[in-house]
């Protein structure tokens, strides 16, 4: 007697199918691009000169040193949050992934009893 795979020649017949979309495809397709880099702070103006034959203007010595702290501690802050930017999709992803091969298996086990 012949017989046809998914079929069986007594009782009912177990089909098992796929999920409708592979577990990757389940990850936001904008995630697949990564986050991106802050752009690099614009570069430093030239400090103050300071005259050797007159009094050091420390006002703007002070002032461009502050500018350019202020700067790269903003840039720094930016590419801090974007790296818990990419660990957060990274953290959500695994779980994405996890759960559709949980499902997937719950699915084969029921369908296979």
């Amino acid at each position: 007697m012949l017989a046809l795979p998914g079929c069986t020649v007594f009782g009912r017949a177990k089909l098992v199918a796929p999920s409708s979309a592979p577990c990757a495809d389940l990850v936001p397709t904008a995630w697949k691009d990564g986050v991106a880099h802050t752009p690099d702070p614009a570069p430093a103006p030239p400090a103050p000169v300071v005259n050797p034959t007159t009094a050091p203007d420390w006002r703007a010595m002070y002032d461009w040193a502050l500018g350019e702290t202020k700067k790269w501690a903003g840039f720094g802050v930016s590419e801090a949050q974007r790296v818990e930017d990419a660990n957060g999709r990274t953290r959500d992803s695994v779980q994405i992934i996890g759960d559709c091969e949980r499902r997937d298996a719950a699915a084969i086990k029921k369908a296979t009893r």
